[in-house]
């Protein structure tokens, strides 16, 4: 006698929603620190090591700035693109904090007029008078508009974090990174966001 097996039931596949990374339009204007800034921070009163400290700096921020950055925030103000796949909402959460503007959001190539911005203390959403379906294309301003703006918490942790790669440039130094630095998770502590996703 033959026993025939009854074919699995295959799962019915539920359709996931696509995630998009936020995509930088313009570059920005300024520097989380001055080399004067972070001159005297280190001390050096010679040009000697004027584009390396630059350069510390620039990582030093990017350790924390943006959508890779530790803080999941925008320290450098500037213009960001997000592409959202909606499926009936009427209010959409950016993924980025602080957003100062939204220059406008586009559904299916339209640009949609009565979207509005709204600051919670959770970060910023965008308001539909109607519930949205399919691709929308936000455009807005993410990030601190000068480095006077940058809270000095994170300006000081960038310090510490440009003196310990500066002091350790030319050696080897097991653990002296960013996250081991006296002080750098307490200054940067209350500005660190949960990741989306």
């Amino acid at each position: 006698m033959v026993t025939l097996t009854p074919s699995l039931k295959r799962k019915k596949k539920t359709k996931s929603k696509m995630t998009f990374a936020p995509q930088r339009i313009d570059a920005p204007d300024f520097t989380a620190l001055t080399l004067e800034e972070a001159k005297a921070h280190l001390e050096l009163d010679h040009t000697d090591h004027d584009d390396y400290v630059m350069a510390l700096v620039a990582a030093a921020t990017d350790h924390l700035d943006g959508p890779n950055g530790s803080l999941s925030m925008v320290l450098l103000g500037g213009s960001w693109r997000w592409d959202y796949e909606a499926t009936g909402e009427t209010c959409v959460k950016l993924p980025q904090t602080p957003v100062v503007e939204l220059d406008g959001a586009t559904i299916g190539g339209m640009a949609y007029g009565s979207a509005t911005l709204e600051t919670r203390l959770d970060g910023a959403y965008v308001v539909f008078s109607e519930p949205q379906h399919g691709r929308i294309n936000f455009e807005y301003f993410a990030g601190y508009e000068d480095a006077d703006a940058i809270p000095a918490a994170l300006k000081h942790a960038i310090k510490l974090h440009v003196g310990s790669m500066f002091e350790h440039r030319e050696t080897e130094v097991t653990g002296t990174i960013a996250s081991k630095l006296p002080h750098y998770d307490i200054l940067i502590g209350p500005y660190r966001r949960r990741r989306l996703g």
